[in-house]
Parts: C-alpha cells; sequence; structure tokens
C-alpha cells in the first residue's frame, strides 16, 4: 500500500526545517530588540518544522481515503533530481567529500533523466532529447543571451577548451552539441520489428 501524501507532505516539511535550522545554525539571531540575519530563518524553519509534524500527526491519525495515497517514485526521483542538480552544478564540499563541479551542459541532461524517471512512462531516447534541448536552451538563454555566468563544463575541461575556443566559443559549441544530439536522439529512432 503506498504511503499517504499529508504523511510523505509532513515528512518533506519536516526534513527541509530541519536542513534549515542546520544551515542557518552558524547565523546570529540576535534579540527581539536588535534582530540579526539569523532570526528569520529561524522563525520560518520553526513555522515549518511545526506546520510539518501537524500534517505527519493528523496523517498518522485519520482514516486513509483511497484518493490520499500516493506513489513514491515521482517524487523521490524528482527530488533526487534536484539535489543532484544542486550539489553538480558548480561542485559541492559535503565534510569531508568533494562532489566536483560537472556544470550545466552535464548536470542539465541528468537532472531532466532522473526527474523523468518519475513517471512509470519514461523512456530514455525521449528523456535524453528533451534534456539536451531543454539544457541546450537554458545554456542560449541565460549565458549567451542574458549574459548570467552558469558554469558550462567541469573546470578542468572548462579550462582546456577555453584556450582553444574562448569563453563564448566553449558556450557556444556545448549548446550546439546539446542541441545537435537532442535533434538525433529524437529524430533516428530503432527500426521496429515488423508484426509477424
Amino acid at each position: 500500500m503506498a504511503p499517504r501524501i499529508d504523511i510523505v507532505g509532513g515528512a518533506i516539511f519536516v526534513a527541509l526545517a530541519l536542513g534549515s535550522l542546520y544551515q542557518a545554525a552558524d547565523l546570529e539571531t540576535g534579540t527581539l530588540r536588535s534582530l540579526g540575519p539569523g532570526m528569520l530563518p529561524l522563525v520560518l524553519a520553526a513555522i515549518l518544522l511545526v506546520c510539518g509534524a501537524a500534517l505527519l500527526l493528523t496523517g498518522f491519525l485519520q482514516k486513509t481515503p483511497d484518493y490520499l495515497h500516493a506513489p513514491l517514485r515521482g517524487p523521490l526521483l524528482v527530488g533526487l533530481a534536484i539535489l543532484f542538480f544542486a550539489v553538480t552544478i558548480e561542485g559541492t564540499e559535503l565534510g569531508p567529500f568533494y562532489i566536483p563541479r560537472l556544470g550545466l551542459a552535464i548536470a542539465g541532461p541528468i537532472t531532466l533523466i532522473l526527474a523523468g524517471y518519475g513517471s512509470s512512462e519514461a523512456a530514455l531516447r525521449e528523456l535524453t532529447a528533451v534534456g539536451c534541448g531543454l539544457t541546450a536552451f537554458c545554456m542560449a538563454l541565460f549565458n549567451d543571451l542574458l549574459g548570467m555566468d552558469i558554469p558550462i563544463l567541469p573546470a578542468a575541461v572548462n579550462a582546456i577548451l577555453d584556450g582553444v575556443l574562448g569563453p563564448d566559443g566553449v558556450l557556444r559549441a556545448a549548446y550546439l552539441l546539446l542541441a545537435i544530439i537532442a535533434g538525433l536522439t529524437g529524430v533516428f529512432r530503432p527500426a521496429q520489428p515488423a508484426d509477424a
């Protein structure tokens, strides 16, 4: 039996609140007369924690109607995809562990493929085409047209290619390559066997 959606939602709220409290632990809260930068995150995390705990409690105490059951595959894979993107786009240090920077050209398609597998109807070829196409579009829009500084490639690869193509050349080569991959995976399909 799938867990109730309000129990899952309450657990997510509690986890977000605890994560926020942990991240804001180093900030000075100050006093009520002189608020510090940590007061607002502390208050919001406490409110989120109370709401999540209340949602969890009501979820456990009430009888479960059929429409409140939720499969976990979708939310878990979408959450995992968001976490993957957050820690790999620029690289992250997690205690003694270091997760290297992958950049948008690699982290973007993998994130969309992971999130797409949240559906039971997911197919790798279509997800690859959509992931590469949307990532190419985002790179062209945010980096090229809007001039935002989003990392494109892993640092070592970017350093090598930057000397050859220049920063704009690396960006345009990356999103053109992703657009070509998206087009090829979307256009060329394996031959279907004839019905017997």
